[in-house]
């Protein structure tokens, strides 16, 4: 039983290894915008997952289901398949173990055939291409995962994860390429060895990450004459050690990692007739999404943690990253020759693009190194309650494309309005974080779980404040004169005004988050989330873009048991303040004065505050069969996220609007 225990809560966290803490983590910090495919979908996820859909960020997995006992249950076999109005999600998953040997295996797929907004226009789209096509929404999505276990005693642990995951003809109508292809695999091995408990514990973790991707203009659209297509190839090798000990009322954390990332994004075009008469046949490469990059990063970390007493913990992070990138490629020439190998024209290399910008000379080589600390205190009277304040220094060096994106002019207005104008600044700054934080967590006695209580009524209630005052904040902008320090030359020529790069800013970041989970008897259960975010570019003395706006989550759920199993239904509403605070004006030549605009990725019409109520409900059959179901966006809101879309990168999206009323259903059955 007891290496059963081990192996429920190494399957819960199917990809977390039994990492010592490391308080001073740097990747705490993200990017005020970033662009990725979606995430995996992991095994232990994936039986209770949904269809993902970038144009609407409402949260529904995580709302209360009976079905949920079924989609956790260690059994060997499990089956969910689900439709949400057009749109289908299926997933299977085996589960085997004996005594000291785990494995479970899932399938997944997911087919995104688009929806009706609440206008009734299809797929959220009011609007059509360049060339009159009207665009819509879809992808299809296949995903494969693998965990093996071996647990040969207490002493030790080792586990393998491989997963798999192939997104097709991802359309992305708020830009002006689609991600035909992403392909991507990620293998980990964790081991321990040592107490389970971290007292006296070597860890040990291995990951290899592969990604490309394709996208272009013209396999799910028409392209008309101008063809262009992006490829992106990365992978990622990491290796991480620590060792945790006990040395009385102190315990320390310590270890060391090396990541070898390895990238390289290139652009082609091909215009139909001017290639035709000039005699050449495929696509030629015009530009470097970034050039070929080899970073060897090192990392070392330490945590100690004192306990003062039973009530009172001090910890103390440390962390050092050494980030060491070598730029092949970046000299390269980049030509149009015509079909008897004449040269007629040729193209900026990343060298020309970061030295037209930035005035930089990377001579192939960028090396830098952050410094991360934390400082803790935690107060807990009792295991129900804990109290805590954080105050910290957080390091975060830019990321490949905040610093190596070289995509160089098209040569007209459009294209440097529509960003396809992007350049990274190889010596960025690291981006500076000095923020403190307070937060608490305290429940009720009989508390034990949201619709759970142990007798009458319970509750529980948390929240968080975190004041940031960020130096050299990594932000996104557009090229135009007054702006100290960013693009230099371009800010001279008028005609490549709104050209898209980084800079460095001072701003001001606040984030506040609340909920409450409140059992009001063994049947009903309410729930509220509350989260407000304020940012602010000190330096140009105006908001900062793409800040989530204030949003409030509630939800009235009952549940109740029957002769076949049990059943909940649930109503939950979200409301999302008006945010009056956005970078709403792209700044181009057209526009005229520096104080007219600047990325202008935030959108008025996607600023608009609105409300939605989805109703739902579950059922379980003696925990072997359930039905999940509802209907979302009852009264057919019209609405559009503030938040843009993240599959591909675009800093000047259409305006998409979400799904209208959503009727959904899904099956869950445990063999």
């Amino acid at each position: 039983m007891k290496n059963f225990m081990s192996m429920s809560a190494v399957l819960a966290l199917s990809l977390t290894s039994v990492w010592g803490q490391n308080l001073a983590d740097p990747d705490e910090i993200k990017p005020i915008k970033d662009f990725n495919p979606p995430q995996f979908i992991t095994p232990n996820l994936a039986q209770s997952a949904m269809v993902e859909n970038q144009f609407d960020r409402t949260d529904r997995v995580n709302r209360y289901y009976v079905t949920n006992t079924i989609d956790s249950a260690m059994s060997p076999f499990r089956l969910q398949s689900g439709f949400y109005g057009k749109n289908f999600y299926n997933s299977a998953l085996a589960f085997a173990r004996s005594s000291n040997v785990y494995a479970m295996a899932n399938l997944n797929f997911t087919k995104f055939n688009g929806y009706k907004d609440g206008g009734g226009y299809s797929d959220g789209v009011r609007f059509k291409s360049q060339n009159g096509q009207k665009l819509g929404v879809g992808y299809e999505r296949f995903g494969q995962g693998l965990v093996l276990g071996f647990v040969p005693n207490d002493l030790s642990e080792v586990k393998f994860t491989l997963l798999h995951d192939k997104i097709d003809d991802d359309e992305n109508p708020q830009h002006q390429q689609d991600a035909v292809e992403t392909d991507r695999y990620m293998a980990r091995l964790d081991a321990r060895l040592g107490e389970a408990d971290m007292s006296n514990t070597a860890n040990f973790m291995f990951r290899y990450r592969d990604i490309s991707r394709h996208a272009d203009n013209f396999s799910v659209r028409n392209a008309g004459q101008q063809k262009a297509y992006v490829d992106l190839k990365r992978k990622i090798y990491d290796l991480k050690l620590s060792y945790d000990a006990d040395l009385g009322d102190f315990h320390n954390s310590f270890g060391v990692g090396y990541t070898r990332d390895e990238a390289l994004g290139e652009r082609f075009g091909r215009n139909e007739t001017q290639f035709k008469q000039m005699g050449i046949s495929g696509f030629v490469k015009n530009a470097y999404r970034f050039p070929e990059l080899h970073a060897d990063i090192f990392s070392i970390f330490d945590t100690l943690s004192y306990n003062i007493n039973e009530q009172n913990r001090l910890s103390l992070g440390l962390n050092y990253v050494y980030d060491s990138t070598d730029i092949k490629k970046y000299n390269d020439t980049l030509s149009l020759k015509n079909g008897r190998g004449v040269v007629m024209k040729t193209f900026p290399n990343p060298d020309h693009v970061y030295k037209n910008f930035y005035n930089a000379d990377t001579k192939g080589k960028v090396n830098q190194e952050a410094f991360s600390a934390k400082l803790k205190y935690e107060f807990m009277p009792d295991e129900r309650q804990n109290y805590s304040a954080s105050l910290a220094h957080m390091e975060r060096i830019g990321n490949f494309m905040e610093r190596f994106s070289a995509l160089s002019p098209a040569g007209n207005e459009q294209n440097i309005k529509m960003g396809n104008v992007i350049v990274g600044n190889p010596h960025l700054k690291n981006e500076e974080h000095n923020y403190i934080e307070l937060a608490a967590k305290f429940d009720s006695e009989n508390f034990n779980g949201y619709m759970n209580s142990l007798f009458g009524l319970s509750y529980e209630l948390g929240g968080s404040v975190r004041y940031d005052d960020a130096k050299n904040l990594i932000i996104w902008d557009r090229a135009r004169p007054g702006v100290k320090n960013f693009a230099p030359n371009i800010a001279q020529h008028a005609n490549q005004h709104g050209q898209v790069g980084t800079r460095n800013i001072d701003a001001t970041l606040w984030q506040v988050s609340t909920f409450a989970k409140l059992n009001l008897s063994k049947n009903w259960g309410v729930s509220a989330k509350f989260d407000y975010n304020y940012g602010q570019n000190d330096t140009d003395d105006r908001p900062l873009y793409q800040i989530r706006p204030a949003e409030l989550n509630l939800a009235l759920d009952y549940k109740d048991i029957a002769s076949f199993g049990s059943y909940a239904f649930g109503a939950a509403g979200r409301f999302v303040a008006k945010q009056s605070r956005g970078d709403f004006v792209a700044y181009t030549q057209a526009n005229g004065k520096p104080a007219d605009g600047a990325l202008g990725i935030d959108d008025k019409d996607a600023a608009k505050g609105f409300g939605t109520l989805d109703l739902y409900g579950s059922m379980e059959f003696h925990s072997k069969f359930g039905l999940r179901f509802g209907v979302n966006n009852v009264f057919d809101k019209e609405y559009i996220e503030y938040i843009t879309p993240d599959h591909v990168v675009s800093f000047a999206p259409n305006n998409i609007y979400a799904p209208g009323r959503t009727f959904w259903l899904s099956v869950h059955y445990d063999y």
